[in-house]
């Protein structure tokens, strides 16, 4: 399993600080670090570049973090 710290999203665009390794159709989850709020299954939609991906949240609706 990889962890990928220092990442920012918006939306859901996120953008790491080291190439991820992400394929379209893999499964991630997502967490604000928070331990207030659940970590989200959400699955790779698009690869944008090495740092950048597009991952859809596997629930309804947005992610919910701040």
């Amino acid at each position: 399993m990889n962890v990928l710290t220092s990442v920012t999203f918006s939306g859901n665009v996120f953008t790491s600080s080291v190439p991820h390794g992400l394929r379209v159709n893999d499964i991630v989850w997502v967490s604000d670090g928070d331990a207030a709020h659940a970590p989200k299954q959400a699955t790779v939609s698009a690869v944008a570049s090495t740092t950048v991906f597009t991952a859809l949240n596997n629930a309804a609706g947005a992610y919910g973090f701040t």
